[in-house]
């Protein structure tokens, strides 16, 4: 027999429960939260050679987020108070673009491929707050970091029919600090 919050050591009727609150209990966590973000690009195609359009393009991002009166408690949680955390992450950078449509036989493709130089970088606040379970307080103090890195992409799409897509691309981060590579294949519908 199973009862949440409690376990029993004994059949007989003296036996004494042996009460765990905590042992069955799920974390709760609330807090209050905002954020935004936004991106701004732009670029000129200037120069065309074999069908294909060349061009300066340019991007800048900004990313910031803030939380306050965050809280976790219950089993399998860190038992803590969070007093206000805010972070504002900034990108931009600078490269070229090339684009192309295409057919072959009656079918329509759209090729196209980026390398952007970026940087950005992560200014935020201290983290403040408290452990729960202890009372004990503790403070985090959020470095600032920023770091260069070159982006390649390269996109194919296929029209199929009039408003079905389908499309397949390849982006690269590589940088001082970190790198990843992500593959997406996706199908769009249009109406």
């Amino acid at each position: 027999m199973f009862i949440p919050g409690a376990v029993f050591s004994g059949a007989g009727p003296d036996a004494a429960p042996i009460v765990l609150p905590a042992m069955f209990r799920q974390a709760n966590a609330s807090t209050h939260a905002h954020d935004f973000s936004m991106r701004v690009a732009g670029g000129r195609d200037l120069w065309k050679a074999n069908g294909w359009r060349i061009g300066p393009r340019s991007e800048l991002s900004l990313s910031h987020l803030a939380f306050k009166r965050y809280q976790e408690t219950g089993a399998q949680s860190l038992n803590l108070s969070v007093d206000g955390y805010k972070t504002t992450y900034v990108e931009g950078g600078a490269g070229l673009f090339a684009g192309k449509q295409f057919r072959i036989g009656a079918e329509h493709f759209v090729a196209t491929g980026k390398v952007m130089g970026m940087y950005g970088g992560v200014a935020g606040n201290d983290l403040s707050g408290r452990f729960l379970q202890f009372g004990s307080p503790y403070q985090v103090t959020a470095g600032h970091m920023s770091t260069a890195w070159v982006v390649p992409e390269a996109s194919l799409a296929w029209n199929i029919t009039d408003g079905v897509v389908l499309s397949g691309g390849y982006s690269g981060h590589f940088g001082k600090k970190y790198c990843e590579n992500t593959g997406t294949v996706g199908l769009n519908l249009y109406w």
